[in-house]
């Protein structure tokens, strides 16, 4: 195993974090490539080597910092804590997180069930500490999968509202929604994507520009087949754009899934949204630099009917989403209501 510079990773953006409903079938959070940063920043006790490279960067000194990657990951089950949603008197006394290798493009595999207790701190849950030792280990088999953004918590059992990753100080993927946040106001006219369906669809086109829906007014739901809350969601999206179709609403389904995979879905599931595929998704990022590693699901976009981004919503929401009816799409539908 070799060693990550501070070099190489100053750059990096903190992990993401999936903002969304636990359940069986979503993935409640991807440890990036960038977790490894984060790590550095968060593991002051862990030694650097200084290495002389004229290959690598340079330290302010005029020499290059490296870090064990497996002292660093050992440092995590230490570190990582699991933030869940809720009134006080409504939290479990504990959690079960299901960790798992899970490559973007496969299936999970290397599961592996690991308690998290609850500290003093209310709402916020560590790994016990009799299960440090065996995360740690966990974690060095599969150490080249972490560093490669495979690590992920499949899912927590005995919660079933939205949980946030932190790592020591820092909440995992804060900075996705703040640049997403970025996107209201700005105009998507060239972002493309592949009609799977015939909902909406102009002219037959196989490709639709959101430019091309001007005049109406867009929803954009960022979802999966994979993905518990998206489902939930989708029979009252589907009775929303029958009400509001005749007043200029488009409901867009929006997924970089293979298309056999979401075709599959919708010979099962046939609907009279538009469905469309697009492989990069960083577009919902935002303005910034850097690409995301990935993208929570769900997530919405509100268009007004110039076509400039009115409404941002990224994961559930508390209060609605996690207690609300499968099938309840009431603050979607004010939202967009605003601009019909």
């Amino acid at each position: 195993m070799g060693t990550i510079t501070r070099n190489a990773l100053r750059n990096g953006a903190a992990s993401l974090a999936m903002l969304l409903a636990a359940s069986t079938s979503a993935e409640v959070h991807r440890f990036t490539k960038h977790t490894m940063t984060v790590l550095i920043q968060e593991s002051g006790d862990v030694p650097a080597v200084r290495v002389e490279s004229e290959a690598m960067g340079e330290d302010a000194d005029g020499q290059h910092q490296a870090f064990s990657t497996t002292r660093l990951i050992e440092r995590l089950p230490q570190l990582v804590t699991v933030g869940l949603a809720g009134e006080a008197e409504a939290l479990p006394a504990t959690v079960t997180a299901v960790f798992a290798v899970e490559p973007p493009d496969g299936p999970s595999r290397g599961k592996m069930a690991l308690d998290f207790g609850l500290v003093k701190v209310q709402g916020v849950y560590a790994v016990a500490q009799e299960d440090q030792a065996r995360l740690a280990a966990w974690l060095g088999v599969h150490a080249d999968q972490f560093v490669g953004g495979e690590v992920v918590i499949d899912r927590l059992e005995g919660w079933d509202a939205p949980a946030t990753v932190h790592l020591g100080g820092t909440v995992l993927g804060r900075s996705f929604i703040e640049r997403a946040e970025r996107l209201q106001g700005r105009t998507l006219p060239d972002v493309a994507f592949s009609v799977l369906n015939g909902g909406a669809v102009r002219d037959g086109a196989p490709e639709i520009r959101f430019g091309d829906l001007a005049g109406d007014v867009v929803l954009v739901h960022v979802w999966g087949t994979w993905c518990a809350p998206c489902l939930r969601k989708m029979a009252g999206l589907e009775a929303l754009q029958a009400s509001h179709r005749d007043r200029g609403l488009v409901i867009v389904n929006v997924s970089d899934e293979p298309a056999p995979v979401q075709l599959e879905w919708l010979a099962q599931n046939p609907s009279a949204m538009l469905y469309g595929r697009r492989d990069d998704l960083s577009f919902l990022a935002g303005p910034g630099r850097g690409r995301p590693a990935g993208v929570p699901r769900p997530m919405y976009l509100v268009l007004d009917r110039a076509g400039a981004v009115r409404e941002v919503q990224v994961g559930v929401v508390v209060g609605m989403d996690a207690d609300a009816p499968a099938g309840n799409v009431d603050h979607l539908r004010l939202l967009v209501e605003r601009y019909l």
